[in-house]
């Protein structure tokens, strides 16, 4: 099959190029002219974007559209981009996407967490402030740290940690300086310590037909990009994962994303990515060819549901990302030595296809340069323990809270 994907820059467009390119597919890249991806053997033709903006690239992706059979946008703000304009698109493209009334949903993260609280899904507390009043609120009745988040973005680029009140009110003006321009709403969210899980699964018509579930071991910056990550079997978050796709009659890749609240042993919803995320190469070693599947399942095949994956298998994003993750936190490299030992480990650097990991590591001694000058992974590091001290103080103050009096 002839496969178009779309893409800013990204490694999971890298993956996606050399696992669909290995099962003989023929695969093109629209993209950014530093796109890792072109580099690779797989990647048979690559085509640079002539503006980076989502109208810009999914107009010059429209008018070679009916060349392919599959067209798999990557990012957030292109599948929003190619569901404004779906009556535009060939019929191969529009009939494998999601409902538009469904899909539109997934655009706002505010819409979705009222969506999976009427699914009975747990979510994070949550206020979308309309005074300076309700920011004071929010941290008196939280405490810090605190997450503002825009209703818009993916990859963390709409997202901020404050660990003062002063921080609360300059993140949460920035994140709304950015989404002026559409009208988003930015809200405020309990900081939740536990980890982050994935839920990954390719759907038709709400049925969930693959999935594979992975916990985020490691992650650079914090609360950001993933570094390490392994395959885990989590029933509530397959029944989760079940619910929510159902109800918004979900076709195609997607994935939820939860974490573990350690307090009180739940799960709470965060977020749904409405197209292929940056591990789902994890899900194809996983024995899940959830790209591939989705290919076949677009050709016309009729796949029967088979939810199982291999569970213990372990991905470190080595570079440039891993690498950097080392450098900030040296005390971690025993942990990612032990992981990389393993027999079901995998790194991302592919032996057949060496040019792009090449590439990568000088990205890796790019971005190190550029800390010895700026000092931004210090900076990172600092973020972290700021945030670990809030939480302990926020801990003491919740015990001293319920200690009764003598």
């Amino acid at each position: 099959m002839k496969v178009l994907l779309i893409d800013w820059d990204s490694t999971k467009a890298l993956d996606l190029v050399r696992h669909l390119g290995r099962a003989g597919h023929t695969i093109d890249l629209l993209s950014p002219a530093a796109s890792v991806a072109f580099r690779s053997k797989y990647c048979h033709n690559a085509i640079p974007y002539r503006e980076l903006t989502a109208s810009a690239m999914i107009g010059q992706a429209r008018e070679i559209m009916g060349e392919y059979d599959v067209v798999l946008p990557l990012v957030d703000d292109l599948v929003e981009e190619v569901d404004r304009c779906r009556d535009l698109l060939p019929l191969a493209v529009r009939q494998h996407l999601p409902p538009p009334e469904t899909l539109q949903l997934t655009f706002s993260k505010i819409t979705m967490h009222e969506l999976v609280q009427r699914l009975a899904v747990p979510v994070p507390s949550t206020i979308v402030p309309q005074s300076e009043q309700d920011l004071q609120q929010c941290a008196g009745q939280w405490g810090f740290p605190l997450i503002i988040k825009g209703e818009k973005g993916s990859g963390g680029t709409t997202n901020r940690i404050a660990c003062t009140q002063e921080e609360l009110g300059l993140f949460y003006q920035q994140i709304r300086a950015m989404e002026r321009g559409y009208g988003g709403r930015p809200f405020v969210q309990e900081y939740v310590p536990g980890r982050v899980y994935t839920v990954g699964g390719l759907c038709r018509d709400g049925t969930l037909l693959r999935v594979c579930i992975h916990r985020w071991d490691a992650q650079f910056p914090v609360a950001s990009r993933l570094v390490m990550a392994v395959t885990v079997a989590v029933p509530a978050l397959l029944d989760y994962g079940k619910r929510i796709f159902e109800s918004l009659r979900w076709t195609g890749i997607a994935n939820l994303e939860f974490r573990e609240d350690p307090r009180t042993g739940h799960f709470k919803f965060l977020e749904i990515n409405p197209r292929p995320w940056g591990f789902i190469e994890l899900a194809h070693r996983a024995g899940v060819d959830m790209a591939g599947d989705f290919c076949r399942m677009v050709r016309g095949d009729h796949l029967q549901p088979d939810l199982g994956f291999r569970t213990g298998v372990r991905f470190v994003r080595l570079m440039p990302r891993g690498l950097l993750y080392l450098w900030a936190y040296p005390r971690a490299l025993p942990t990612m030595g032990r992981w990389l030992m393993r027999r079901w480990c995998f790194t991302g650097v592919a032996l057949d296809d060496l040019r792009p990991n090449l590439y990568q590591f000088r990205e890796f001694v790019r971005m190190l340069r550029a800390d010895l000058r700026n000092g931004s992974v210090r900076a990172e590091r600092v973020l972290r323990r700021r945030i670990e001290s809030a939480l302990v103080a926020q801990s003491t103050s919740r015990r001293t809270a319920i200690v009764p009096e003598q």
